[in-house]
């Protein structure tokens, strides 16, 4: 009775003493960095306590006890692990001093076994959250390093589930089964990001040695694969990128299916970030063992008979758009997992597949047959592709595969198979502009059309996966049949003006379910349970953070890239309902929902004009340009739509105004880029001028939507009489405003490179040679924008001539 009395003691002395670290943690948030180094001589104290709680639980865990006073101790060890990973994640630099016993700790507990799989995951994370907030003291300490990395490859990745436990989960839950190695991929990805790849992947390089590659146990072969695949990405050098890819290859023939699943996923990321690597050498070999992989009959039978799905990746370049890295999930209902991996980036490499087009067609087909819809929506992107790359030679192909979409688009109608028929559709589309309107004209036809009865449906909110989907086969089929498109023209404008003006239902943080969660004391919940199944996305506005539709602001991108994409694929056919959107796109650019939307906006305003310009020049059919005393063989009494210059001026002046506006509000460095160059692109359209350069400043997109298409602006083209429409525009008062603008963002970004270099040398002891190379980074962004603003005053020069010199003069002296 007295041992009891006194472990219940302990327990509440402990609780007594968490609840007073908690208290100290939420103290801190309204601190600054100074003043939270007020407790710091407890930093030694909470860390003792850890290890207090943490022996107890060992305890419990080795005597067996699987009681209250278990539970009691794993919920003591929890509260605390969090509580002190708080404090680390809110003032990293209260631990430099203690950092040793901090990582020892945290290593303690997640490199154990016996205690709880969660508990030892947070402990991995909590280092993490230290290494995110305090990257340069943590490149410092090789321990934290080697303690996430071993921690991570040798103790999470090796954790793998049943082969049964995994054949029989469906994919889409998959790394729900998955929970330790997905962790530990996690924790390995998110190191290299926060540290500098640089630093890390020498760590990761030693720990895969040949007990990880020529390990009897598949599991450690397993980790070795799919550490790859994370530092992938943070190999600078082409020579150890050469030989993992060499060495990744030669497990796609593993004897464990399990195995060739993270063998193709490495390749295929090493594909994607080293596309230079995928030469003639690796993507044929890598491709002949798939192939033969795919089309060997003696696989089939019973070896595996509960795996469903196995994952390969594709990383297929499409010329028609950009990018796209695709999962196939090949259904071995009866047989082992079969994949390929293509990196079709390079000329080099596209090359090499065309010999194997055919073979890997046959394939696919023999996919599509299968009645696992997982299969088949995948199968039917990495046809999509192919079409792309084969362009014209895939008109052979075309009577084998028309049939078999056209079905599954015609019968594909449960709501279960909504993805399966929006696959088919694109699909379809693609291997339409690539055989051309002479074979895919009688189908198109009939995609159009369903395409726009499917926006009549009742109860269209806009989240389903069709919605963006049949808005973007639109210009596929405008690439494939051309004019014939026009007919639909007058329906499927209204469509896309309703998208692009869709809601995106955004609401103050304060006023959702997440804030009463909060306020009940519940922070550890799935978005799921806060927002149900709507996908959710979190902006500034105002100092005030809102939540907003992420399915909703994804259908406004794709809105304006198909208006933008009909209106470049068109041309002067476009005109005559260019009007109704060019407001819409016009106010869109000041978005404040979307850093994307504003993007896309203003990329798209330099393919309105050129549009504008080019009915005016050669005016659509029925329309006749007004005010052009050279067109007089146009019939006045036939003409449907008048191609007014006036209005076309009132356009530019509209265009102008905003981009020179944007200028001077937005402080966000990749649309400030972006309005730059569509500014550069204008003005060179009229002088009939191009300066070439490289720019260094990437567009900063949210890592949750990194596989979204970044916008890019077309080709310089000369449009005549926008010279003579500028010089009409830009009067002294204008010219003033405009030159005003660009002076404000030069002292803008040069203030911006100031306090760069301040942070630099105010205290050197605290940056290393990674900080040093991110400043610098920082400040080429910062130049590039300052060139390109050389570049927009030297082509309104042009332009202006005599009259921009005095409004020049007057504002670098101001």
């Amino acid at each position: 009775k007295k041992k009891k009395k006194k472990k219940k003691k302990k327990k509440k002395i402990a609780k007594v003493k968490i609840a007073a670290i908690e208290a100290i943690g939420l103290t801190m948030r309204s601190f600054e960095s100074e003043k939270c180094q007020v407790f710091l001589p407890m930093i030694p104290s909470m860390l003792g306590l850890l290890r207090e709680v943490v022996k107890q639980e060992q305890s419990q865990n080795e005597k067996g006890n699987k009681g209250d006073d278990n539970q009691q101790s794993y919920e003591l060890s929890i509260a605390l692990v969090e509580i002190i990973g708080d404090i680390a994640q809110c003032e990293p630099s209260l631990f430099e001093k203690q950092l040793h016993e901090y990582v020892q700790a945290m290593k303690s507990i997640s490199g154990q076994t016996r205690f709880p799989d969660d508990l030892r995951s947070l402990s991995l994370q909590i280092l993490l959250h230290l290494a995110h907030g305090a990257p340069t003291m943590c490149r410092k300490s090789k321990e934290l390093i080697q303690a996430v990395v071993d921690v991570a490859i040798g103790s999470f990745m090796t954790r793998l589930e049943s082969d049964e436990d995994w054949n029989d989960a469906p994919y889409t839950e998959e790394n729900q089964l998955n929970d330790l190695p997905s962790v530990g991929e996690y924790c390995l990805d998110h190191l290299c990001r926060d540290l500098d790849g640089k630093v890390v992947v020498p760590y990761v390089l030693r720990k895969l040695d040949d007990r990880f590659w020529r390990n009897q146990n598949f599991c450690y072969r397993h980790a070795a694969l799919f550490a790859v695949t994370q530092i992938s990405e943070f190999l600078t050098d082409d020579q150890i990128a050469f030989r993992l890819a060499e060495k990744v290859v030669m497990y796609l023939e593993d004897a464990h299916f399990r195995v060739r699943y993270a063998a193709i996923n490495a390749i295929g990321q090493i594909a994607n970030d080293h596309p230079d690597l995928i030469d003639s050498q690796i993507c044929p070999k890598a491709l002949k063992k798939l192939i033969a992989v795919m089309g060997n009959k003696k696989n089939i039978g019973s070896l595996f008979t509960k795996e469903q799905i196995k994952q390969c990746n594709f990383i297929l370049y499409i010329y028609s758009y950009t990018y796209i890295h695709i999962h196939i999930y090949i259904y071995i209902n009866l047989a082992h997992a079969a994949a390929c991996v293509i990196n079709f980036a390079l000329v080099d490499a596209q090359k090499a597949i065309k010999p194997m087009a055919a073979q890997l067609l046959r394939n696919l087909l023999q996919l599509l047959g299968t009645k696992n819809k997982d299969v088949q929506i995948q199968a039917l992107t990495a046809i999509a592709a192919l079409a792309g790359i084969c362009e014209d030679e895939f008109c052979e192909h075309y009577d084998k595969f028309a049939p078999v979409l056209l079905d599954i688009i015609k019968n594909a109608t449960s709501e279960e198979h909504t993805e399966l028929r929006g696959r088919a559709l694109e699909c379809m589309s693609y291997i339409g502009a690539a055989v051309g309107a002479k074979q895919f004209e009688d189908v198109a036809t009939k995609l159009v059309p369903f395409t726009i009865n499917y926006y009549k449906m009742p109860n269209l909110t806009g989240d389903e996966y069709l919605f963006k989907v049949a808005m973007q086969t639109w210009p596929l089929i405008v690439s494939a049949i051309g004019t014939r498109f026009l007919p639909y023209l007058e329906q499927v404008g209204p469509i896309l003006l309703n998208a692009a003006q869709m809601d995106v239902e955004a609401v103050p943080i304060e006023n959702t379910k997440e804030n009463e969660l909060v306020k009940r004391g519940v922070t550890e919940v799935a978005d799921e349970e806060r927002y149900g199944s709507q996908k959710i996305d979190y902006c500034y506005d105002d100092k005030r953070r809102i939540v907003v539709n992420l399915s909703k602001v994804d259908n406004k991108v794709t809105a304006i890239e198909v208006i933008e994409a009909l209106a470049e694929g068109l041309k002067q056919e476009f005109f005559p309902i260019l009007h109704k959107f060019e407001d819409v796109i016009i106010e869109l650019c000041r978005f404040p929902y979307s850093m994307r939307v504003r993007q896309h906006s203003i990329v798209s305003l330099p393919t309105f004009l050129q549009c504008a310009y080019d009915a005016y020049h050669s005016p659509p059919a029925g329309c006749v340009a007004n005010g052009d005393n050279n067109n007089t063989n146009n019939d006045n009494n036939r003409s449907k739509y008048k191609v007014d210059r006036d209005n076309i001026q009132q356009l530019l002046k509209k265009i102008m105004k905003t981009l020179i506006g944007l200028l001077q509000d937005d402080r966000d460095s990749g649309v400030m880029s972006d309005t730059c160059q569509s500014l550069v692109h204008i003005l060179q359209s009229a002088n009939n001028s191009s300066t070439h350069y490289e720019s260094n400043l990437s567009l900063h997109h949210d890592e949750k939507n990194n596989d979204e298409h970044e916008p890019r602006l077309k080709d310089v083209m000369y449009i005549p009489d926008l010279r003579e429409d500028l010089q009409a525009l830009l009067s002294v008062s204008i010219l003033d405003e405009i030159m005003s603008g660009i002076i404000e963002c030069i002292q803008r970004c040069q203030r911006k490179i100031g306090v760069m270099t301040e942070r630099r040398t105010k205290q050197p002891e605290k940056h290393d040679e990674i900080d040093e190379e991110e400043l610098k980074e920082e400040q080429n962004l910062e130049d590039d924008l300052l060139f390109q603003l050389t570049v927009i005053m030297g082509e309104f020069l042009k332009i202006a001539k005599d009259d921009m010199l005095p409004v020049v003069e007057k504002n670098i002296q101001g």
